[in-house]
């Protein structure tokens, strides 16, 4: 999809939502929700409310929910776990 597309996406749930209708009734697809579908370099969804997400989002323009950004070892550059105090490709304390 492209930006537009998502965006008036977007503008439909948004619509949808404040008259209190079900989205998935219209025949929109339905987005999964939660922490693990949210892939920020793919775009991904919110995992508050599964709005489409650009890559370069930083918040949901949703629901203003912050979007978790990768981390990259400063050492030799490893993409990093969302947690952990060390780097799995130099060892080195992230």
């Amino acid at each position: 999809m492209d930006f537009l597309e998502d965006l008036f996406e977007g503008l439909e749930r948004k619509k949808h939502k404040q008259r209190g209708d079900d989205y998935k009734r219209h025949g929109m697809p339905a987005e999964p929700v939660g922490h693990d579908n949210l892939s920020v370099e793919a775009g991904g969804t919110c995992h508050q409310c599964s709005n489409r997400l650009q890559p370069s989002f930083k918040f949901c323009p949703e629901c203003g929910a912050k979007v978790p950004q990768p981390r990259f070892c400063t050492h030799c550059g490893t993409k990093l776990a969302e947690t952990g105090a060390f780097c799995p490709g130099c060892g080195e304390k992230v």
